[in-house]
């Protein structure tokens, strides 16, 4: 029963929240625009940072002059904004949140994709505890993975490309 969860939240992460495998960056260009903008699908987490197509990437950032992340993963501030996100109470306990019929289940999932109890994370809110869900090793099959989004970050760096984020 445990692993029909499992398979579920796992189907929906892999068909609902990813973008086109083939899709994740556009070039975006005409309607009187003089030079393209390229698009690039956020936050797809990958196990093989070596499999990342970067040359496309590389491409698209030698022909930018800036680079707009949902989040400027080149920015300190960004990543102390996240932590302390991650680690704010919700100030609503998780059992007050769910019946107890829908926490034993959520609490099953969380078990055997975190091997710890959603007591671990009560006042922590439903998208963080997600969150945990997404990177864990059952859901993606590796242990660690890592948001594209990282490696384009250090790229533009790298290039000495300025970076922004669209947001908070």
């Amino acid at each position: 029963m445990k692993r029909v969860y499992v398979f579920f939240i796992a189907f929906f992460i892999v068909n609902i929240l990813p973008a086109q495998a083939d899709g994740m960056l556009w070039r975006v260009s005409g309607n009187g625009l003089k030079k393209a903008s390229y698009l690039f699908g956020t936050i797809h987490l990958y196990c093989n940072h070596e499999n990342i197509r970067r040359t496309a990437i590389q491409a698209a950032l030698d022909s930018s002059e800036i680079v707009a992340m949902e989040l400027n993963l080149n920015d300190f501030n960004t990543f102390i904004a996240i932590m302390k996100s991650n680690m704010k109470s919700s100030g609503k306990s998780l059992k007050k949140m769910l019946n107890p019929a829908e926490y034993r289940l959520v609490d099953s999932v969380c078990q055997i994709l975190t091997s710890s109890s959603l007591e671990s994370f009560d006042n922590k809110s439903p998208i963080t505890v997600l969150g945990h869900f997404i990177i864990s090793k059952d859901i993606t099959g590796c242990q660690g993975p890592l948001p594209v989004d990282m490696t384009i970050a250090d790229m533009a760096k790298k290039g000495g490309k300025l970076s922004y984020g669209l947001e908070s």
